[in-house]
């Protein structure tokens, strides 16, 4: 499961403990109760019942890296630990669920979003909007240096057009948007600064998901390929804005 970035224990005093505590023992409940009986059913059918993940989405299991302010649980490094450590009983596909929003999706809006970027997607975060990340690509795996996806100025706007193919990406085929990672230059520039994020809507003209890929195991967990074909995105898509760095960089 992706840890949160976000959840630096120093600048995050976290849940109230008392709280966290009370949190905590629910969700050893919920998993011992619920997720745990339901895994027949999850290996059976490949997939987490719906009604089970709407269930998750009512505990603010989708938002637990969330800030406060924006609705989320603003658990520290240390609460989310022991997160993680209760939902490894249960089989992983629960946690896979829920791990691209908690984990590199919202770092990256905390660590290089900017402020109107954060109050638009913080709270479909909380609400349960599932996310993915496009980096791994047919060609370079996750070498973001020889990434082939493209994001060059959209010649009629303020915009940009996205081309390529992503890899095994995590939660693709529910994912209502995904952060892509696109080559905005030609050259390899150090510290990977010719690759860009962009805040990609799953609905968006030109994205397509491949069927998901067979496993031999983690059933319920899906992952699949996400096709680029001259997608045109805005300009406040660019993770950062204008001066946006590359994420990695960060």
């Amino acid at each position: 499961m992706n840890a949160p970035t976000t959840l630096g224990s120093t600048r995050n005093p976290g849940m109230d403990e008392d709280v966290f505590e009370q949190f905590a023992e629910q969700l050893t409940r919920y998993v011992r109760e619920r997720l745990i009986p339901a895994e027949p059913q999850v290996i059976a059918d490949d997939r987490i019942p719906e009604d089970i993940v709407n269930e998750m989405r009512e505990m603010g299991l989708f938002g637990l890296s969330v800030p406060e302010e924006y609705g989320g649980a603003g658990l520290n490094m240390t609460q989310y630990a022991r997160v993680v450590n209760i939902m490894a009983y249960a089989a992983p596909a629960y946690r896979s669920i829920f791990s691209i929003n908690v984990g590199m999706f919202a770092s990256a809006l905390k660590n290089g979003a900017t402020e109107a970027q954060r109050a638009e997607w913080y709270p479909k975060l909380v609400e349960g909007r599932i996310a993915c990340f496009g980096l791994t690509e047919p060609g370079s795996g996750s070498d973001s240096a020889a990434m082939a996806t493209t994001a060059v100025p959209d010649p009629d706007g303020n915009g940009w057009i996205l081309n390529g193919t992503k890899r095994y990406i995590t939660n693709a085929p529910h994912a209502e948007v995904a952060l892509i990672m696109a080559r905005t230059s030609k050259e390899a520039l150090p510290k990977n600064a010719h690759v860009s994020a962009f805040l990609v809507p799953m609905n968006t003209p030109g994205v397509s998901t491949g069927s998901p890929d067979k496993k031999m195991g983690q059933s319920g967990s899906h992952i699949s390929d996400i096709m680029l074909d001259d997608v045109r995105v805005p300009g406040d898509a660019l993770l950062g804005g204008r001066q946006a760095r590359a994420l990695s960089s960060r």
